[in-house]
């Protein structure tokens, strides 16, 4: 197949393109980030430049396309992540619907929000995040898309994504075992991620089951793990004593209020966000049943894919 994937070099990006060559495909990577990759034609271009992607589009008349373009931040500019996220995906969109181009959209758990108990794909979305908005009204033109013009599209909301190459893990883990990066409040809240490999396997079963088109689908790991329980497999794993510090949750609110006034002040970014620190302290427990029912089935676990991105910082000499 012909084969677009915007935002192709990013970290999921890089993973996918690995798999489809295998396949055999014909793949072409429309990024903002200059990457070369062997044997992929690479177009640099952003995705809110209708001319660019129009004549992207003209050239290689993708009959799939993974959209993973997106920036994906707790600081950003909220006109910016609009701009990118949201009238982005609609230029994308647009393109798919003149070329006849099926489209994979990859969006995110943060759509979701906030929730009790265990989320699935009926769970009213109450997004507090800019990125978790942006998503949300993305989905909607995406499915505006194939209901009111019949265009194949399958989304995704994949949980946080991890794995060797992870930008969130490559800072993580070092701080973690110099105990540089104390916990903010007991540490119980848990937490569900999806290993990258798993996410591609996922990607892929979206892509060719017929079943998907139409459908948004939760992807995620089986295990869930707390915040506590994930920094005491970091530093068993690298025989490090188990010493961890807690921040109280008030003190970090507060932190935070300093940060967000004195970023005001001297018109800089606050270091600490309050949507990063209300991040860290939401439940996240995701039901797979619908993508597992498709097909979907993570052959990594939690363990075996923590391992290996923990073996990776340490092969980069990152521990």
């Amino acid at each position: 197949m012909q084969i677009l994937i915007t935002g192709g070099t990013g970290f999921i990006g890089q993973y996918l393109i690995e798999s489809l060559k295998k396949e055999g495909h014909e793949i072409t990577v429309y990024a903002i980030d200059p990457l070369q990759i062997e044997n992929i034609d690479v177009v640099i271009g952003d995705i809110r430049d209708e001319t660019n992607l129009k004549e992207t589009f003209e050239k290689v008349r993708p009959e799939l396309v993974f959209h993973l373009a997106a920036i994906v931040s707790y600081s950003a500019p909220k006109e910016l992540m609009y701009s990118v996220n949201v009238e982005g995906t609609k230029n994308v969109v647009d393109k798919c619907l003149k070329y006849n181009s099926k489209m994979v959209f990859t969006s995110s758990v943060s759509v979701i929000g906030r929730f009790k108990g265990i989320a699935n794909e009926e769970t009213p979305c109450k997004p507090f995040t800019t990125y978790g908005k942006t998503k949300l009204e993305a989905e909607k033109i995406v499915v505006k898309a194939y209901q009111e013009n019949g265009l194949p599209i399958s989304i995704i909301r994949p949980a946080p994504a991890y794995g060797e190459g992870s930008p969130q893990y490559r800072v993580l883990i070092p701080l973690i075992a110099k105990g540089k990066l104390p916990i903010i409040g007991s540490g119980e809240t848990t937490t569900h991620q999806i290993y990258v490999k798993n996410l591609i396997d996922a990607l892929l079963l979206l892509a060719r089951e017929k079943r998907a088109e139409g459908e948004i689908f939760i992807a995620a790991d089986e295990e869930t793990i707390t915040l506590k329980e994930l920094y005491y497999f970091i530093l068993d794993y690298l025989g490090i004593k188990r010493e961890i510090k807690h921040i109280p949750v008030f003190l970090a609110k507060t932190g935070v209020l300093l940060s967000e006034i004195k970023a005001k002040l001297t018109g800089k970014r606050p270091k600490i966000s309050r949507e990063f620190l209300e991040t860290i302290l939401a439940h996240r427990h995701y039901d797979i049943s619908k993508i597992k029912n498709l097909g979907y089935k993570p052959k990594y676990s939690l363990k075996e894919g923590m391992t290996r991105t923990i073996e990776w910082c340490k092969a980069e000499g990152l521990v």
